[in-house]
């Protein structure tokens, strides 16, 4: 099967869970007659793919795309793909219960896993049909030298006959789903992080190179099509330069750890492009994406460069200039993209489909369009194989499987058996364990007995690990604290035996423009690991000087972002550049992390806050004076003046927001209150003020205004009972308006002056939904103010005609009409009236490129409490 059988296969699986409420059927023999057993899967899995739909879709695609298709097709997908699934879940295994990040992950390796299943048995189907078996076509390229010396008498297009059968009946059977499915129930999504940790780390490679029987870490030709590890090395050693104090610009680091990541999510968006219009579609939309991520890995690398043999003709210009120009690098890609990977694969099976022989094939494009001619007409395409009417045949066979309503409705004896084994592989290992015992064939009577072999599936435990943590450093108000010289936060584990942190996990704290030079300045990083680590093999966190000076730390704070809980702490601690400080985790970390209700998000340390601010539509409520916010706690007071620079705040009407970091970070259940005032201009009337916190969303204080903030403290008054909302929320809870909040990456030419608007779409099965075609759609705007300009956080308040169950709600999609693009970072959407987050959706840094294409917000991030 392609990608949309799949896919299939994981909605008939999911709707099955769904419908009996974490339970799989299967039919078994029983005293001789087939009876339908309940079993139960694990209730991690059970809400994995109940709340990550799109994941576990995705997942199901498999290795067709993912990694990407190199890696996949080349290594995961044509033999031994078994050995694969383990490793990956050694992976899965690093990650923390109840995460947001564990359950997508965790989704997308079932699905993976259901991939595999379903293989076992539509392979030999089409297998069959083919011939044989998929050749492994490199073998097939490699073994010619010309092809214009071939003709079609050659041995060779045996294996081409076979290839082209393949991908005939699989492309017939998806084009017959695709027209009979909704759109809707093919949207993929992929878990970018997870990805990485198993194929983009120094660590991954090393341990992928061995399944492939490949040497080590080391930098690899780019002509084997590894692009993926050939990224993953140069940002690796650009690391290593650094951390020796080398000259190296943390832009540049943060350049080459973001074309990773764009690499892994292109292949994203390029799968879900093939699976709703097609490859050849996909590809024309995505040539340029991927022609301009290699190009531009190879203009800032000489390393780089030094391993492009093939750009032959480039290879003169570039030779004498540190940086080659742009357009000649991508225009080389994009020929030598045709001529070594498109073309030898096209040219054989243009060859055979048309009956010339390949010395005729000279024109790529001349030879797809006759492959597409081809494959657009299966009775045409069949024809041309000598296999006449067999799309009649096939189409007999399968039965329309694609349009039943269940599993058990299933005519395709063959995909039926992939859904079992797929449910094989969900069922978990108590419900296996007992199968085996179960039908465990006894010793019939009078044969003597028999020591019985134990076949028994073994149990994974998971455990709290570490995949983020924030580091907030301050200078000492010493003259002499400040330092220019790069720091370094580094993890030690436990097997490490070394002064200094574990090689790779090392990240510079001090990348600002001023750093940590000025008394009393502070610097802060969120570093994501290279791969998660369980906090049981955490020994300690480490702080070096690479430099010949000093510098003094007033305080240093470790926090894990995916919880919140504060990892380590120190204050006044001296660095000079002899010396590597050892700082160890708190003592009552272990009891946290005990007392974290599975998948439960809650506020722990507060690192951040969000502040949001309306001012009053009354004429005169406006001001130009500058407006502070304070917070009080029991440890002290946190004030910060509310300021966008280039821009008049707090004009009539304008809908403000601010994010920011908190310089000493602070225990949820340390804040007492918070307070606003205004310190010179005219009087200014806020019509509310809501403070959450800006790791979770949650929203900690509410309060509307009735009357002027004066040079007087205001009280915005601090109220747990937000947080005990969010965790205890309603799913039948109605609501009458939505508070929506985007941040525009801040990127340069991010912005965009386009039309963006808001589709909020409903469940249509719910008969309480009140709006006609199940959705309402309104566009984002704000009265005399240019919204999503670069680095802007716009809030908009969306009131709905009619109040609507949360539970009935689909998806929120965000899309513009225009020309010009537009990179959203972040989005936060809330009931206005209640302030309970319904998603934070942090990390986004995606291009709306196209006159309506869409950001899908889908309702697994509010039906479940997993979920944030």
């Amino acid at each position: 099967m392609k990608s949309k059988g799949h896919i299939l296969s994981a909605n008939f699986l999911r709707d099955e869970l769904i419908k009996n409420n974490g339970y799989l059927i299967l039919e078994e023999y029983e005293n001789g007659r087939m009876v339908k057993k309940p079993y139960k899967i694990p209730d991690m899995f059970y809400k994995a793919i109940k709340n990550c739909p799109t994941y576990f879709r995705g997942g199901s695609v498999g290795p067709d795309f993912f990694p990407d298709v190199f890696e996949g097709q080349s290594w995961i997908h044509p033999k031994d793909s078994g050995k694969w699934l383990p490793y990956m879940q050694e992976k899965l295994l690093t990650y923390s219960p109840g995460d947001n990040e564990f359950n997508e992950a965790l989704a997308f390796y079932l699905g993976f896993m259901i991939h595999y299943a379903g293989d076992m048995f539509t392979h030999d189907y089409v297998n069959d049909y083919a011939g044989g078996p998929f050749p492994d076509i490199s073998s097939i390229i490699n073994a010619v030298d010309d092809w214009k010396k071939i003709s079609l008498s050659n041995p060779i297009f045996k294996k081409v006959r076979i290839i082209i059968i393949h991908l005939a009946i699989e492309s017939h059977l998806d084009n017959l789903i695709s027209n009979d499915k909704p759109e809707d129930d093919f949207r993929i999504d992929i878990p970018i992080s997870f990805l990485r940790t198993c194929f983009a780390t120094r660590d991954a490679v090393i341990k992928t190179n061995v399944l492939k029987g490949k040497p080590g870490f080391s930098l690899g030709e780019l002509t084997d099509f590894n692009f993926l590890e050939c990224f993953v090395y140069y940002y690796e050693a650009l690391l290593a330069k650094n951390a020796v104090g080398g000259s190296v610009s943390f832009s540049d680091i943060t350049e080459r750890e973001e074309y990773i990541e764009m690499w892994l999510k292109t292949w994203g968006e390029f799968a879900q492009r093939a699976v709703d219009k097609g490859v050849s579609t996909a590809w024309s939309d995505y040539e340029s994406d991927f022609i301009d991520l290699l190009a531009n890995y190879l203009c800032s690398s000489e390393l780089a460069r030094n391993t492009w043999e093939f750009v032959s003709s480039a290879a003169d210009v570039i030779s004498d200039i540190s940086i080659p120009p742009f357009d000649i690098i991508a225009e080389e890609i994009k020929e030598w993209i045709k001529k070594k990977i498109l073309f030898p694969y096209v040219r054989p099976i243009a060859a055979y489909i048309t009956g010339r022989d390949p010395k005729y094939i000279d024109d790529y494009d001349e030879a797809m369009d006759s492959i597409v001619d081809h494959f657009i007409n299966p009775s045409k395409l069949f024809l041309s194989l000598g296999l006449d009417n067999l799309d009649q045949t096939l189409e007999k066979e399968w039965g329309g499987f694609w349009k039943k309503k269940d599993c058990f409705d299933q005519p395709f004896l063959e995909f039926k058996r992939c859904l079992n084994m797929g449910k094989l592989c969900l069922i978990g290992t108590d419900n296996i364990n007992k199968i085996i015992d179960r039908y465990y064939e006894k010793p019939k009577e009078g044969e003597p007995a028999y020591k019985k072999t134990e076949i028994k599936l073994k149990q994974h435990t998971l455990q709290w690990s570490l995949h983020e943590i924030k580091i907030i450093v301050t200078t000492a108000k010493s003259s002499n604290a400040g330092t220019a010289s790069k720091v370094f936060f580094g993890l030690k584990t436990r097997r490490n035996m070394t002064e200094t942190a574990d090689k790779g996990y090392e990240v510079q704290v001090n990348t600002g423009m001023m750093g940590l030079v000025i008394p009393g300045s502070c610097a802060y990083v969120n570093y994501i690991l290279p791969s998660a680590v369980p906090l049981s093999n955490i020994k300690s966190f480490t702080l070096r000087l690479a430099g010949k000076d000093q510098w003094i730390a007033e305080n240093i704070y470790v926090i894990d972002v995916r919880t919140g809980i504060m990892l380590a702490k120190a204050s006044n601690v001296k660095l000079t550049s002899e010396k590597i400080i050892d700082i160890g985790l708190l003592a009552y970390i272990e009891e946290a992390y005990s007392q974290l209700e599975d998948g439960i998000t809650r506020i722990n340390t507060i690192s951040g806050l969000m502040v949001t601010i309306r001012t009053s539509s009354d004429f005169g409520s406006g001001t130009d004076g500058d407006v502070i916010f304070k917070m009080e706690t029991t440890q002290g007071n946190v004030e910060k003046m509310l300021d966008k620079s280039g821009y008049n705040d707090f004009e009539m009407g304008d809908l403000d927001t601010y994010s920011f970091v908190i310089r000493n970070p602070v225990d949820y259940n340390e804040i007492k209150n918070f307070y606003i005032k205004k310190e010179g201009g005219s009087d200014w009337k806020p019509e509310y003020i809501t403070v959450s916190d800006s790791r979770t969303g949650i929203c900690m204080a509410h309060r509307n205004f009735s009357q002027n903030v004066t040079s007087e403290w205001s009280l915005i008054p601090f109220d747990r009972s937000y947080m005990d909302n969010f965790v205890n929320r309603d799913d039948d809870s109605c609501i009458k308006a939505f508070e929506v909040v985007i941040k525009t990456s801040n990127d340069l030419w991010s912005g965009t002056d386009d039309n963006v608007y808001l589709e909020i779409k409903f469940d249509n099965s719910d008969p309480s939904n009140p709006y006609s075609n199940d959705k309402y759609r309104v566009y984002l705007n704000t009265d005399w103010h240019n919204d999503f300009e670069r680095g802007d956080v716009d809030t908009f308040n969306v009131y709905m005609p009619m109040p609507v169950k949360k539970s009935s709600i689909k998806s929120f999609e965000f899309f513009k009409k225009g020309s010009d693009d537009w990179k959203i970072e972040w989005v936060k959407i809330s009931d206005y009236i209640r302030q309970e987050v319904l998603c934070y959706v942090k990390d986004i840094n995606r291009n709306l490129d196209l006159s309506g294409e869409r950001l899908v917000i889908s309702s697994d991030y509010w039906n479940d409490t997993v979920k944030l």
